[in-house]
């Protein structure tokens, strides 16, 4: 009887640990996480963006590099089933060639400024739907394309000096100029009559007259029997000129060849040396024509003369 006893009980213990183990042991296979990401809209947007670098107290050019690469945004609730990054680098996935992409420009504050830049990005985005496990949401890529500055502006420091009309500062002398040039490339004009518009704002130098600028409209033929003439030919507040830009002894064009080479121009005399250089952050100077958007006229270094 002792023998049986202990065979039973023996019998019962290996009988509950394969009982046990069957029934306890989980499956270690984990299901597969099915991740559809599906373009519903693609399209280029322009976007403006305002950058303000403060120089007030700087002796020397400020610099700030800004930049845009690839980005994504994913809404609703496939994150919290999948985990964001899963989904996340699904849709990065679609977009492959994209994702590595990014568009930088640097802007430069000069000295004793307080700028503000106006910059255009141009993007490529990308609209969708991105589904996991019976949860759905919205996503956006978005890839740059460009950047340009499309506007730089002075907001002025609490001792910037600013010109006032028919006066100059007591301590400097007025014999400042800046050039602001937009050049165009050879033979871009066609036969025909043309109209530009020159375009300028200065936000805290006044000039003579009292204005802070002001629209100076043109009109001027193109027409092959015109002379072909040697170096520019300048599109200036009062019409073509020809000949050197300063001093002022340039003559009058009314017509050009359509291959002449040419370049809308303005020039900002009777300055001090600070009211020069203000000017290359503080005026905008555009030109358009024959009914097209303006375009910026790029200041240079200023002289004296």
């Amino acid at each position: 009887m002792k023998n049986n006893s202990n065979y039973r009980k023996l019998f019962s213990i290996v009988f509950l640990a394969i009982y046990v183990t069957s029934y306890d042991s989980p499956s270690t296979s984990t299901p597969s996480l099915e991740v559809q990401v599906i373009e519903t809209d693609s399209k280029q947007e322009v976007i403006l963006d305002i950058v303000r670098i403060n120089n007030c107290g700087g002796t020397a050019d400020t610099e700030q590099t800004i930049t845009r690469s690839f980005s994504t945004t994913i809404e609703g609730s496939v994150t919290l089933k999948a985990g964001y990054q899963v989904v996340e680098g699904s849709v990065s996935a679609k977009y492959g060639e994209a994702r590595n992409t990014s568009k930088s420009i640097k802007l430069v504050a000069p000295p004793r400024t307080n700028m503000e830049f106006t910059l255009q990005w141009t993007e490529q985005t990308w609209l969708g739907r991105v589904t996991a496990n019976g949860e759905s949401g919205n996503y956006t890529a978005r890839m740059p394309i460009s950047v340009e500055q499309t506007n730089a502006r002075n907001l002025g420091c609490n001792n910037t000096p600013t010109k006032t009309p028919g006066g100059v500062s007591s301590t400097e002398t007025p014999n400042w100029a800046i050039v602001f040039e937009y050049r165009f490339p050879s033979g871009f004009w066609s036969v025909g009559t043309h109209e530009y518009t020159l375009e300028v704002y200065c936000l805290s130098i006044k000039f003579d007259d009292g204005t802070q600028g002001g629209s100076y409209t043109q009109i001027f033929d193109v027409s092959d029997d015109a002379d072909l003439l040697s170096g520019d030919v300048y599109l200036r507040l009062s019409g073509l000129k020809y000949g050197p830009q300063w001093p002022s002894t340039a003559q009058d064009i009314e017509r050009i060849h359509p291959l002449q080479t040419t370049t809308a121009a303005i020039i900002l005399t009777d300055n001090t040396r600070t009211e020069a250089e203000l000017a290359r952050t503080d005026c905008t100077v555009t030109i358009s024509w024959d009914g097209g958007e303006p375009q910026l006229l790029i200041p240079g270094s200023p002289f004296q003369y």
